[in-house]
């Protein structure tokens, strides 16, 4: 081949590369809605995990796995949360690309995940033996996410050095005020309830932090693990948890939106109870006012706020 033509398919191929541009990959919707709100244009962002997919139940493919493979920048919540992306990154040596955002507040509190307590689950999350238990769901305070973003915006500005230009800080800002704002009308939103509205039970333990911040009380979990059938209550069980709601004033029981809840549905009926609210707190819906994170977290307030104020 002629120099010139050596030149043309040189700089043919730059050219292709500039405008495929750089692959972030994050394990689920949530952190890929940050990214994406924080990137610049050439920063092409996706999602392993499809919105509404379950991610307790969220099995990788080959495809999931080319992604990962082509990816400049992985992001993802944590290993204990995410066994399973931990297992791809050791094994294929991805260790330099991955950004563990949830990590400082996870496993590095401890290695016992409130979602699944000790003796269930085993099958997807790794767990040794704890005292107290982490709450893993540090999506839902949305003073973490300001510091989860701050993660991705470093990254990002690693990854791609014009992300610390004006424009890559006024992105960060937004997300900054952004999240304080969602926090500040959530205390709003939670703030006009009675004291005496404020207790709920929940069918999967994901409730725990949005209660720390906002006053709630969650006065117990029906599920020993988020997924397993055998994890159901026993009849005697049911029955204590239906006791326990009358005893402590409890005005909803809440479940995850799209998953089963046969044995929830059973306590709202002998406690006395409205049936059980479903809210999206572990994805994002594909369209509507919850296909966003922030959207998300103001939708299931309203929700759970006009729940527990009857």
């Amino acid at each position: 081949m002629k120099p010139i033509g050596w030149f043309l398919l040189c700089l043919f191929t730059v050219q292709s590369l500039c405008a495929e541009g750089l692959r972030v990959v994050c394990s689920s919707s949530i952190p890929a809605d940050w990214t994406r709100r924080l990137a610049g244009e050439g920063i092409h962002v996706v999602s392993l995990m499809s919105p509404q997919t379950d991610p307790h139940a969220f099995q990788p493919t080959p495809e999931h796995v080319k992604r990962l493979l082509k990816a400049d920048l992985i992001v993802g919540f944590d290993p204990l949360l995410e066994p399973w992306l931990k297992q791809i990154v050791s094994s294929n040596n991805l260790t330099d690309k991955v950004l563990w955002i949830g990590k400082p507040w996870i496993s590095d509190q401890g290695d016992h995940l409130a979602c699944c307590p000790e003796g269930t689950g085993s099958a997807k999350h790794t767990l040794l033996r704890r005292r107290e238990a982490v709450d893993p769901h540090v999506w839902t305070d949305p003073s973490l996410v300001e510091a989860m973003g701050r993660q991705i915006h470093l990254a990002l500005v690693k990854l791609s050095p014009t992300e610390a230009g004006p424009e890559g800080e006024a992105r960060r800002e937004a997300f900054v005020q952004m999240t304080r704002s969602l926090d500040a009308e959530l205390r709003t939103i939670f703030a006009g309830l009675p004291a005496g509205h404020r207790s709920l039970l929940t069918n999967h333990d994901n409730l725990g932090r949005i209660a720390g911040r906002y006053g709630l009380r969650v006065e117990g979990v029906i599920l020993r693990a988020s997924t397993s059938e055998a994890s159901d209550p026993s009849a005697r069980e049911m029955v204590r948890f239906a006791e326990l709601a009358r005893k402590r004033a409890v005005r909803v029981i809440v479940i995850d939106r799209g998953q089963r809840a046969a044995a929830a549905e059973t306590i709202a009926r002998e406690a006395g109870l409205p049936p059980p609210l479903a809210l999206r707190l572990d994805t994002l819906e594909s369209e509507g006012p919850a296909a966003s994170w922030e959207g998300m977290m103001r939708q299931s307030a309203q929700l759970l706020a006009e729940a527990l104020a009857r």
